[in-house]
């Protein structure tokens, strides 16, 4: 559908990988499965995201979120296997400017700061997208940092988010 070529509804809108340069596929057969989620010391969301994507390559792509109560860090952990070399892009969306220091990003509003810590080997790179909101049509700016990654067989990703 021509919903997921706007900004606000595609894949490079989202804060998600794009395995192989792929955005997620349209359609009610691409989804989500084996959804999992734990409440307790930490809370824990899993699911695999390879049924997402239209991607033959792509063999498995596991994500994990995990808030960790103690200290109100995030970790977010990306795996993804392919069946041959592909490259991986980590995407973070923000409405407001991103600021990038020695291997992490600071996302900061008027009433809070928050460092996204990224491991070394992921190349950064920041950018503005512009579109026009799809309530009100106005024009509006997303602030995206993506992650890049060189190609190989598997990328495992451990990014931590924390207030400062």
């Amino acid at each position: 559908p021509r919903r997921y070529e706007r900004f606000a509804h595609a894949t490079r809108g989202h804060n998600v990988a794009l395995p192989a340069g792929q955005e997620q596929a349209a359609g009610p057969e691409y989804r989500t499965r084996n959804v999992q989620a734990e409440c307790g010391q930490s809370d824990r969301l899993s699911m695999e995201l390879a049924g997402c994507y239209n991607c033959p390559t792509l063999q498995s792509y596991r994500r994990s979120i995990c808030h960790h109560a103690e200290d109100g860090r995030i970790t977010v952990e990306d795996t993804l296997e392919f069946s041959q070399p592909e490259s991986c892009r980590e995407v973070f969306v923000s409405s407001q400017p991103i600021r990038l220091e020695q291997g992490r990003a600071i996302f900061s509003s008027s009433r809070a700061q928050a460092e996204l810590v990224f491991p070394a080997g992921l190349t950064p790179r920041l950018l503005t997208e512009h579109y026009a909101d799809h309530k009100t049509g106005q024009p509006t700016a997303a602030y995206v940092l993506h992650l890049d990654a060189q190609p190989a067989l598997r990328h495992a990703f451990s990014l931590v988010i924390r207030g400062i």
